[in-house]
C-alpha cells in the first residue's frame, strides 16, 4: 500500500510540476496573444468556453436559445485586459484578477456564467506539490549526509578511512561549504 501511495504522489508530483510549467508558458503568452477556445452543440443549446486576457485565464458556459450551432474553434487575437475583454471592474475581489459572473436574460433566453483567474494563482497551487516534495528531498539528503561515518561534505562512508574522505579528499572534521 505504500508503494502504491509513493507511485501515485510521485505520479501526482509531476503532473502538477508539469502545469505549473505550462501555465507560466500561457502566462508568458497571454501578454503576446489573445486565444479563445470554444466547443458548443445544438440541442440542447450549450457553448463552453476557455481563452485568456492579459495575465489570466477564463472559463464560460453559455446557453442560448438563438444562434449557437454545433462546432469547435480556436480564436486569436491581439491581447486585451480583463477589463477589455469584458470583465467587471470596481468590486473588490476583482482587484486580485479573479472574477465570478452570472447574466440571465429573460427576453433572449441567454445566460452565461463565467469563472476568471489570473494565472499566478494557478501557478502558486500547482507549484506547492512539487517545492514540498523537493524541500524533503533536501532535508533527507542532509540527514543521510550527517549520519556518523559518513563525509559531511558528499555523504561517502569514511568508516575505512576515519581521518579523511577517499572520495572528495576533505578530513572529516571539515565543515561542509555552502
Amino acid at each position: 500500500m505504500t508503494r502504491l501511495l509513493r507511485i501515485l504522489t510521485s505520479v501526482a508530483t509531476v503532473l502538477s510540476l508539469v502545469l505549473c510549467v505550462t501555465t507560466a508558458a500561457a502566462w508568458v503568452r497571454s501578454y503576446r496573444a489573445r486565444d479563445i477556445v470554444w466547443w458548443s452543440r445544438e440541442n440542447p443549446r450549450l457553448e463552453l468556453r476557455i481563452g485568456t486576457y492579459r495575465g489570466g485565464l477564463f472559463g464560460s458556459v453559455i446557453r442560448e436559445d438563438s444562434y449557437l450551432s454545433a462546432g469547435t474553434g480556436w480564436q486569436h487575437s491581439a491581447p486585451v485586459s480583463y477589463t477589455e475583454a469584458g470583465g467587471s471592474e470596481g468590486r473588490f475581489f476583482n482587484r486580485f484578477g479573479f472574477s465570478l459572473e452570472y447574466f440571465h436574460s429573460r427576453n433572449s433566453a441567454v445566460s452565461m456564467r463565467e469563472l476568471s483567474c489570473p494565472y499566478w494563482s494557478i501557478m502558486l497551487l500547482t507549484a506547492i506539490l512539487p517545492a514540498v516534495r523537493f524541500a524533503r528531498w533536501r532535508r533527507r539528503a542532509r540527514r543521510v549526509r550527517m549520519r556518523p561515518g559518513l563525509c559531511r561534505h558528499c555523504g561517502y562512508d569514511c568508516h575505512a578511512t576515519p581521518d579523511r574522505c577517499p572520495e572528495c579528499g576533505r578530513a572529516t572534521g571539515d565543515e561542509p561549504s555552502r
